[in-house]
Formats: C-alpha cells, sequence, structure tokens
C-alpha cells in the first residue's frame, strides 16, 4: 500500500520538482504546446512533409505549426482536453479559414495548399453551363456579338483574332471616364483569358492539367494567394457589372459589335496587305483612339448578385 501511495504521489512530485527547473518547466510547455517538436527537434522532417503519407488530423496540426502557432497552441490544448477528432478538426479549419480568403470545407483540402478558386472560361466547354444565372452562360450573348456561335459541344469562331480584338476594346473601355465601361472592359478581360490573374483567366481544369507549381503552406504562400485572390474577386465583381450593362443597355450593345467589326475588319486588311494578324502598340493606340461609345452619366449600371461560381 506504500509503494501505491508513493506512484499517486509521483505526479505532483514530479510537477514540483519540475517548476523548480527553468528547463524542465520549459520542456513541460513544449510537451504541451508544441509536442511535435520533441521528435523533430530541429524541423528537417517539415521540409519534405508528406501529406498523402499522414492522416488529416497531422496534417493539420502541420500547417497550423508552420504558419499560425497561436493555433497550432490551442489545438494541442484541446487535444489532451481529450477532444473528439471531428470537433478538432473543426476547430482547425475555422482557425484556418480566419486567415484566408477563400475558404477550405476539411482538413483533407490541406494536403493541396493554400486554396484556390478559379473563375475562368474554358471556351470549348462553354456549351455545357446550363444555368441561366451563371455568369459564363450569360456570356454566350456577348461571344455572339464577336461574331462567335454557340453549337451543342463546342464554340465556333478565330479565338487569338477575337483576343486581339478584345484586346483593343479594352484600351478603348479604359480610356473612357464612365466607370460603366471600366466593368466592361474587366467583363472583356475575363471572356478572354487576358487580365494577368490566373484565377480570372484559367478555369479550376485549367489550373488543375497547367502544371504550374502550386503554393506551399507558408506565411509567404498564403499572403500571395490572398493578395491574387481579392484581385480576382475584385476584376469578377466588375465583370458582374458589365454584364449588367450589357444586358440592360441596347445602345452599348450595338457599339461594342459594331467596334469589334471594325477592329475585326483593320486586322483582316492588315492580314492581307501584311501577311500578319498582330498589330503594334502604336496600331493598337490608334485604333482604339478611334472607336466610338455611348454617352454615359458616370453612374453604375445597377451590378446583380454575385453568380458568377
Amino acid at each position: 500500500m506504500a509503494a501505491l501511495a508513493e506512484l499517486d504521489a509521483a505526479p505532483l512530485l514530479l510537477s514540483r520538482l519540475m517548476q523548480n527547473s527553468p528547463t524542465l518547466a520549459l520542456l513541460q510547455a513544449v510537451a504541451w504546446f508544441d509536442p511535435t517538436s520533441l521528435h523533430d527537434p530541429i524541423g528537417e522532417a517539415y521540409i519534405d512533409f508528406d501529406y498523402d503519407a499522414e492522416d488529416e488530423l497531422t496534417a493539420g496540426l502541420h500547417v497550423c505549426r508552420a504558419c499560425f502557432p497561436n493555433l497550432y497552441a490551442g489545438a494541442n490544448a484541446l487535444l489532451m482536453q481529450g477532444w473528439s477528432e471531428r470537433d478538432l478538426a473543426r476547430f482547425i479549419c475555422e482557425g484556418i479559414n480566419a486567415q484566408l480568403v477563400t475558404p477550405i470545407e476539411s482538413l483533407e483540402a490541406l494536403r493541396y495548399g493554400p486554396p484556390l478558386e478559379c473563375y475562368g472560361v474554358d471556351p470549348t466547354l462553354l456549351a455545357e453551363v446550363d444555368d441561366p444565372e451563371h455568369l459564363i452562360y450569360r456570356s454566350r450573348a456577348v461571344y455572339g456579338l464577336f461574331g462567335f456561335t454557340i453549337e451543342a459541344d463546342e464554340m465556333d469562331g478565330e479565338w487569338s483574332t477575337a483576343q486581339l480584338v478584345a484586346d483593343i476594346l479594352h484600351h478603348s473601355l479604359k480610356a473612357q471616364s464612365a466607370s460603366d465601361y471600366h466593368d466592361l472592359s474587366a467583363l472583356l478581360l475575363w471572356m478572354f483569358s487576358a487580365s494577368g490573374n490566373s484565377l480570372v483567366d484559367w478555369s479550376q481544369e485549367a489550373m488543375w492539367e497547367s502544371g504550374a507549381e502550386y503554393p506551399d503552406w507558408s506565411l509567404e504562400d498564403i499572403a500571395f494567394v490572398n493578395d491574387m485572390t481579392r484581385e480576382a474577386q475584385v476584376i469578377m465583381g466588375a465583370a458582374e457589372c458589365g454584364m449588367a450593362l450589357m444586358e440592360t443597355d441596347a445602345a452599348v450593345r450595338k457599339a461594342l459589335q459594331r467596334n469589334s467589326q471594325i477592329v475585326n475588319k483593320y486586322i483582316q486588311k492588315r492580314e492581307k496587305k501584311h501577311a500578319r494578324t498582330y498589330l503594334t502598340d502604336d496600331e493598337c493606340g490608334v485604333l482604339a483612339h478611334r472607336l466610338a461609345w455611348p454617352e454615359r452619366d458616370g453612374k453604375r449600371a445597377q451590378c446583380p448578385p454575385d453568380t458568377h461560381t
């Protein structure tokens, strides 16, 4: 019985001894809030962390340890309190999402790095979108103004020439004072994958198949992805307003069709004369300056709810 009593008192004695030693107290704190470091004191294992080989909770704790130390400490404290994996996973997801513009839905998503939500149009799949409220579906009418026909399973038309036409229209629209026309410019940049923002220019499938290097779970990459996503959301918000303008103003629709035809005819004439379709910067600038647009009062058209996703 005496031995059992001594055994019961051992934790209290050990705790007092640790409190009297700064080193042991520090080790105790590390064991509570950063237990992984006891197995990996110099951190080398985290350089080649294999997300596929680890369970979701381990992957989540790794991301927290690398990027969100306060969240990591809190998760370990809850783990010691006996929280279930389900509740702990929800705690980690909510904590990480507080730091992201595009949220994750589960710890499984952590395996692929900070989430990237793409809004781009795949012209070969344009006919597959059947939701009349979706921005891609609504864009069919605008593509038609550029001479494209939407078939059952494809979009027929000269894509590269239309991209050049859209680029010249973009420069003309940006020179207009009315913000409506800047929105219309954003719509064209999105439609023809010319914004310079990968999330706006690429579809989700194109991103997956591109072979591009995905961002890592690091503070630098998280900041980069958040900035790119915020920029993409601004462009897409403007594109929605540009679509609202096209759907509500017949004069602007006619002007867009007329100006696209003017530019297209110039390109065809240039191709016959010089055997090339590309234009110099000076040619693009002069041509863009010639295009005319209806006068606007400077006020934005009423934009519909965000339905592009």
